[in-house]
Parts: structure tokens; C-alpha cells; sequence
């Protein structure tokens, strides 16, 4: 089970969202009970639904991480630190994946302009050995996920850019 409930030394609980080679992916925040765990859980499965509620931001070592935030902006939980933003990403579509989560394009949305498998180059220079999945992840993301991913990493005019490479570019630049 990807999912795990962890007891802290202080008697608190929290959770830990694990990739299938064991790595966390994702870590709540302390809770004084298993049971406020097991609701932070489901929060999260409702809440990964929704791209626009990933926030990728710095890490102090310049590397990027990302929160994942609860309709009423609350931080649900909070990823590893990734090299860029496109190791972040990939991240954001992990939880997505495990919480059974799709992101699809929308009517209104751009199809790519280069074949999916195109799309994510640059994750093949983070990661070493990208599973075509994860270099297809960004392709399924409307335009829309994409701009406000860009805008909450601080991308200035990610709607003005020609295509989602484009954004994602602007993204791992950052």
C-alpha cells in the first residue's frame, strides 16, 4: 500500500505517501491522532484531483519541491526536493497516479505541437532512467495546469508562451 502511517517519537502521527521503489513522495504534516491521519489521507486523494492545488516552490539548496494544498489553501502534505521543476512535476503526477488520479486534456486546451513522447526531454537529463509514463506526464496536463503551475513557480507570462513545451521549459528554468 502506497500509503503508510507513521507514530513520531512525541506520540503524534503523520503520513507518508511511498513510490513503488520506496521512495517518499509525499509527508504530512503532524496529527495528534491515527484516526485525524487516516482523514488527512483521504484528503489528499480527494484533493490530488485537482493540478491547480500542487505548488511548486524553492527549496533554501535552490532545488524545487512541492506542497499540495486543500481547497481552503491548507498544506495537506509536502513532497521531497527535486532537481527542477520537472522532477517536481513528475512528482505531482505521481501522487496524482497513486491517489488514481488521470490528468487529460481538456476541449480547451492545445494538443501538443510534437509527439508526446517529444514533450519532456529535459527529464531524461534529471532522471536516469525516465519511465515513458513520467515523459508523458506533462502531455496529459491541460494548458491551463500548466500556466498556473508556471505562475505559482514564478513564471511571468506562461499564457503568452506558444506551446506546453514552451511552459514546461519556462517552468524548469526557473
Amino acid at each position: 500500500m502506497p500509503f503508510e502511517i507513521k507514530k513520531a517519537k512525541n506520540g503524534e502521527h503523520y503520513f507518508v505517501l511511498k513510490a513503488d521503489n520506496g521512495e517518499v513522495i509525499l509527508q504530512s504534516e503532524m496529527y495528534s491522532s491515527k484516526e485525524k491521519a487516516e482523514a488527512g489521507i483521504a484528503s489528499v486523494k480527494m484533493n490530488a484531483k485537482h493540478p491547480g492545488r500542487f505548488i511548486i516552490s524553492d527549496a533554501k539548496n535552490g532545488e524545487k519541491y512541492f506542497n499540495l494544498h486543500a481547497r481552503n489553501g491548507h498544506i495537506i502534505g509536502t513532497s521531497e526536493t527535486y532537481k527542477n521543476a520537472n522532477g517536481a512535476l513528475s512528482g505531482i503526477h505521481s501522487v496524482m497516479a497513486y491517489c488514481g488520479h488521470e490528468v487529460e486534456l481538456t476541449d480547451s486546451a492545445p494538443a501538443p505541437e510534437k509527439p508526446v513522447e517529444e514533450i519532456e526531454t529535459k527529464a531524461e537529463e534529471v532522471v536516469a532512467e525516465p519511465k515513458k509514463e513520467t515523459k508523458k506526464a506533462n502531455a496529459k496536463m491541460s494548458r491551463a495546469d500548466l500556466n498556473a503551475m508556471a505562475k505559482k513557480a514564478g513564471v511571468k507570462g506562461a499564457e503568452k508562451l506558444p506551446n506546453k513545451q514552451a511552459v514546461v521549459d519556462a517552468i524548469n528554468s526557473k
